[in-house]
């Protein structure tokens, strides 16, 4: 079949009404897809990012819903899907062909000369597609749909035994309501950062205490902070959000002089548990940056690898100012 036969024959922007329908019809919808995920990068960047999401129609009559965000940086204008290098693509109930998707993504690519696209591995269609030039960084994801019983048989031995050193330390779990708790995760976030740029496994994105007020202020059936606690004083966190059957652990920290006591491992395990109890199908760990310790940790908690590939497509000038801004 020619992708010629599905054509693209319009491209309009959307309301964020109709960008909620299309999300809380689509099933492999996560969070980050959302209207509200872009808006919130929106408010913290204080106008340098924003929502382009359009919708498009093929030839054949068949639309799809394509979120997406514009980053200003200087001159540069560059399409994102989605903010923080979060997964992104098209969403639609409509049956699709790959030839859709060839078509589609070929139009995206021509249209943002520079351009950031994370494959969403919920997305059943992404894999039957060819993403030329994209690289895999994959996820750490846990299947749900079995129940508890079977995540934890599914878990590592040393998982099951941290869990009982945290218990035994006297670590708790908790889901942070009040901000004045958020402010105790934030000062664990910024300690956990100068502890990676000194080990030298820093990113380079750090996020500041206005995205973390920004985050707090979504409904919160969307977002849950779990903080471990030890004898009343904050020694990590994790930032989930939660969408369709899809639960994600997307930003984490935790202050060393306690890793002995296996915060994390309460943790997780707490939060995965809500999520399973709530009838979530995935508990996604997120990317885990290529450290291996990191990937180790996430399947001790019994998570499998999936693909996630991504676009990063650059301009000559885009180019440019990258070999600059090294040379500095």
């Amino acid at each position: 079949m020619n992708d010629l036969k599905f054509s693209i024959c319009s491209d309009s922007p959307v309301c964020d009404s109709q960008w909620l329908s299309y999300c809380i019809d689509c099933s492999y919808t996560t969070f980050f897809q959302t209207p509200m995920w872009v808006r919130a990068f929106e408010k913290w960047s204080g106008g340098r990012i924003k929502a382009d999401t359009r919708i498009i129609e093929f030839s054949d009559g068949k639309k799809v819903l394509f979120p997406l965000a514009v980053k200003k940086i200087g001159w540069l204008r560059i399409g994102i899907s989605m903010p923080a290098s979060t997964y992104g693509g098209w969403i639609t109930t409509e049956k699709l062909q790959p030839e859709h998707v060839s078509s589609l993504l070929k139009y995206i690519r021509k249209k943002y000369k520079d351009l950031i696209l994370v494959e969403n591995p919920y997305n059943p269609l992404f894999p039957a597609v060819s993403m030329e030039k994209a690289s895999d960084i994959g996820t750490s994801s846990i299947d749900l749909s079995s129940g508890m019983e079977s995540v934890i048989k599914n878990s590592k031995y040393y998982h099951r035994k941290n869990l009982k050193t945290a218990e035994k330390c006297g670590v708790t779990v908790q889901v942070a309501e009040d901000f004045s708790k958020w402010l105790e995760y934030c000062d664990v976030y910024n300690e956990s950062i100068a502890r990676w740029k000194d080990r030298k496994i820093f990113s380079g994105v750090k996020y500041d205490q206005r995205l973390f007020e920004i985050l707090h202020q979504l409904d919160p059936s969307l977002r849950k902070l779990w903080i471990a606690d030890l004898n009343g004083k904050v020694i990590a966190g994790i930032l989930c959000f939660y969408w369709n059957k899809h639960a994600v652990a997307w930003n984490g920290a935790g202050l060393s002089g306690y890793f002995h006591c296996r915060p994390n491992n309460l943790l997780y395990q707490h939060a995965i548990e809500h999520a399973c109890k709530n009838n979530y199908h995935w508990f996604d760990c997120n990317p885990s940056g290529g450290l291996e310790g990191v990937s180790n940790f996430k399947q001790g908690l019994g998570a499998k690898m999936l693909q996630v590939r991504i676009i990063d497509q650059r301009s000559l000038t885009r180019k440019i100012v990258a070999l600059t801004r090294l040379k500095k």
